[in-house]
């Protein structure tokens, strides 16, 4: 083999290495996903924000808007997902083993872009402690890309720069939504907790 093809293929192999890390990083553009912050279950990812949303909700939330965007300017959504914790006691049970819908998380300013929601498997109460639910790091892809949310059943969300639920985090509390962060966490969110 001459040395200018083992330039080529060292070449090519080096530009996969170094592209992996930056593809792997970004949410895939379209896409809804849904992960749990109680059993740790592997991300589900739709293309369809209707789709996730109903498997999130166990199928009691299928008329979700299209838009995720829409979705989280339509109050009579929002109150379906508020009231999926005292909707699952009359649920069937396969829905009622079904998890709650705690944020909803966005790659774009003002609920745009694709979207991760987050479920738990019950509605947070109005204490700032303890913490009940918590993504000690972002799931695959999702990492440093979120840019707004909204959080749901009762549930106020702080974002941390850092895994573990550690570092500086979004204006010292927690927030029931934001249509964006401060520049030095926005796109920066590594790990999220919920009260």
């Amino acid at each position: 083999m001459g040395i200018k093809r083992q330039l080529a293929i060292g070449a090519g192999v080096l530009a996969s290495l170094l592209l992996a890390p930056t593809a792997a990083h970004a949410a895939p553009a379209g896409k809804h996903c849904v992960v749990s912050a109680s059993t740790g279950a592997a991300m589900v990812c739709y293309s369809s924000f209707r789709t996730a949303i109903s498997n999130a909700s166990g199928g009691r939330v299928t008329d979700a808007p299209a838009d995720a965007k829409v979705a989280l300017n339509d109050q009579k959504f929002a109150k379906k997902l508020d009231d999926l914790p005292s909707a699952r006691s009359n649920a069937p049970t396969a829905a009622a083993a079904s998890n709650i819908i705690i944020s909803i998380e966005y790659t774009g300013e003002d609920f745009g872009g694709s979207s991760l929601t987050v479920t738990g498997t019950h509605a947070c109460d109005n204490a700032l402690s303890p913490v009940e639910f918590t993504l000690a790091s972002m799931p695959s892809g999702w990492n440093d890309d979120i840019e707004s949310f909204r959080a749901f059943a009762n549930c106020a969300a702080k974002h941390f720069l850092h895994i573990g639920a550690t570092g500086p985090f979004n204006d010292n509390a927690f927030f029931f939504s934001r249509t964006e962060f401060e520049s030095w966490l926005d796109d920066e969110v590594s790990s999220i907790a919920w009260t």
